[in-house]
């Protein structure tokens, strides 16, 4: 998740090849031990994660990104 500032909304990824449970969900543990849940469905590829920080610089911060193939 992209934040701008805090208080901010924020942008997070969607996986539009998802086709599991509409309610599943994915826990992340952070290093502090905070655990955080987020939908399955934002959930991308390792390869596809890496491809953002090559394309965001450039066009701004409302890319949408292809999947890759």
């Amino acid at each position: 998740m992209y934040v701008r500032h805090e208080g901010d909304a924020g942008f997070s990824t969607r996986n539009p090849q998802y086709v599991g449970p509409e309610k599943a969900v994915i826990e992340y543990y952070l290093s502090n031990g905070q655990r955080d849940e987020y939908p399955a469905s934002w959930n991308i590829t390792t390869a596809e994660a890496l491809r953002g920080p090559r394309i965001f610089p450039w066009r701004g911060s409302h890319v949408t990104l292809a999947p890759l193939a």
